[in-house]
């Protein structure tokens, strides 16, 4: 798709934008989520350690992001020792609670499932009436648009390697100085 240059951006997957480098997304997703994947997927209350892709299929609603590591993630926080094991819902759950935790506390503590601005209506009106609004860095993990690219990483910058020098004056108004420095005025 090209709309306006927008596949300059590289792969158009938001589950690769928004995987800050920890390579799993299974924090985003709620326990609801994985209750009606595990309902119907699952024979006699349990289901087979071969049965997580699945699982992760019906969480993810279409096939799970080759880049990430859920399958990894979800098998050591269950301990499965080989394929055939049987996996009950309280252990999956237990083990999704988990994986969020350790998530959480990678992000520092922070619940990345909630994508908003504001907690509440009157933190929303006093940023409108102040005029401020938190910046994309605050929002985002990468630049969204190639316009957020430039500046991204100003913070990051070395000012010791910019050196600001004054604009040099031309040759008509140093002789004009140098005529009031020696006392005549026209």
């Amino acid at each position: 798709m090209s709309f306006f240059g927008l596949t300059a951006l590289g792969p158009q997957s938001p589950f690769l934008a928004a995987s800050s480098g920890d390579k799993t997304l299974l924090h985003v997703f709620d326990e609801d989520d994985f209750k009606s994947a595990f309902d119907k997927i699952e024979n006699n209350g349990v289901i087979k350690a071969s049965d997580l892709i699945d699982l992760l299929q019906i969480v993810y609603r279409g096939p799970v992001p080759s880049h990430l590591s859920e399958l990894e993630k979800l098998r050591s926080a269950l301990h499965v020792q080989n394929d055939n094991e049987p996996i009950s819902w309280t252990r999956l759950r237990d083990a999704q609670i988990q994986v969020r935790k350790a998530m959480n506390s990678a992000r520092g503590g922070t619940d990345s499932t909630k994508n908003v601005t504001c907690t509440s209506h009157q933190q929303l009106k006093d940023l409108h009436r102040r005029n401020t609004r938190p910046g994309p860095k605050m929002q985002f993990v990468q630049p969204i648009t190639a316009g957020q690219e430039f500046g991204w990483n100003h913070d990051q910058i070395n000012r010791s390697e910019h050196i600001i020098r004054g604009k040099r004056s031309c040759a008509e108004t140093e002789y004009a100085s140098e005529l009031i420095k020696s006392g005549v005025y026209y």
